[in-house]
């Protein structure tokens, strides 16, 4: 895949066909009014902000600020822009996608018209988000690269950092390793110790799989120990283990591999995140038979890719056939 980094400035004429477009307000909480508050706007998008409350009723606090903000001659473009991307965050978590990339285009257009860089690099990251999470990788490429810029050109080091390392993430996915792992390393240069951990554990992992592609895989496993010693997060570390595993495979050491699945598996985080499970499960079978090539684990790889169907997981789908 070539990723075509020019300029695509028609974009910039779509988004603005969204700007004045007002979703119903089928969200709006009933038998309810806050126009009479003093700052009414900034109080319903406080409530729209609590994560706490049911997503419908955020989503009716925001429609309401939404509509109070277009109503006004001369409306906050900053707070609507807020709004439109906790909109957007919503909508994503709760996996409405078309809804999710509606905000992202309408917080986009709000950003060039207050010619806010560091708006515009957030709104081409909810698209590079969308697009990734659609598994479009060449718009992801493209708009995580469009992020990077704006927050380059501000000189945020860190969200440069982070939009790196989600761009070597899909090289790798792409196949092209050597660049996958310059690009890791480059994201490494603007991540901060202490501050981006959680990102800097992820681009160990990025490197891990991009090394054990070329075979280097005493370097992966190098970084793969590195992850793990700044890691927090759960997932970050089951998938660190994973890669450590599937490099002792390839090295043909398939006890130690299947020792760190076994390992993997007791974890209670990975019983309840169906996509880590069923990974787990196809790589262990598919290493006991590389172990012992006399072994029927088809059922057990069968059971993998059945769970991967329902979860509607295409990489891992890919992985299982």
């Amino acid at each position: 895949m070539k990723y075509n980094l020019t300029n695509q400035t028609y974009i910039v004429l779509l988004v603005f066909l969204f700007l004045f477009g007002c979703s119903k307000n089928k969200f709006a909480p009933k038998k309810e009014s806050y126009t009479n508050y003093p700052d009414s706007i900034s109080l319903l998008y406080d409530l729209g902000k609590n994560k706490k409350a049911d997503f419908s009723k955020r989503l009716g606090y925001l429609n309401l600020a939404q509509n109070l903000i277009l109503k006004k001659e001369v409306f906050d473009t900053l707070l609507l822009a807020k709004i439109y991307s906790l909109k957007n965050a919503i909508f994503s978590k709760t996996n409405v996608r078309d809804s999710s990339f509606f905000y992202a285009k309408k917080l986009l257009a709000v950003s060039i018209i207050k010619k806010d860089t560091l708006m515009i690099g957030k709104a081409y990251f909810k698209f590079a988000d969308y697009y990734k999470k659609k598994s479009k990788l060449d718009s992801a490429y493209y708009f995580f690269s469009r992020s990077k810029e704006m927050y380059s050109s501000q000189g945020h080091n860190s969200e440069v950092g982070k939009k790196l390392m989600a761009m070597a993430r899909i090289l790798t996915d792409d196949g092209d390793h050597y660049t996958s792992e310059t690009t890791s390393i480059d994201a490494l240069d603007y991540l901060v110790p202490g501050i981006d951990d959680k990102y800097i554990a992820s681009t160990y992992l990025n490197l891990s799989l991009a090394l054990r592609n070329q075979y280097a895989y005493d370097e992966a496993l190098a970084y793969v120990k590195k992850g793990l010693q700044i890691a927090s997060n759960p997932i970050n570390k089951i998938k660190l283990l994973n890669s450590k595993a599937i490099i002792f495979s390839q090295k043909k050491e398939y006890d130690k591999s299947i020792q760190t699945y076994s390992q993997i598996l007791k974890d209670s985080i990975v019983k309840k995140n169906k996509k880590e499970y069923a990974r787990i499960k196809d790589n262990i079978a598919f290493t006991q038979w590389l172990s012992n090539k006399s072994l029927n684990v088809e059922k057990k790889l069968i059971t993998a890719l059945n769970l991967r169907k329902s979860l509607n997981d295409t990489s891992g789908l890919i992985a299982s056939y």
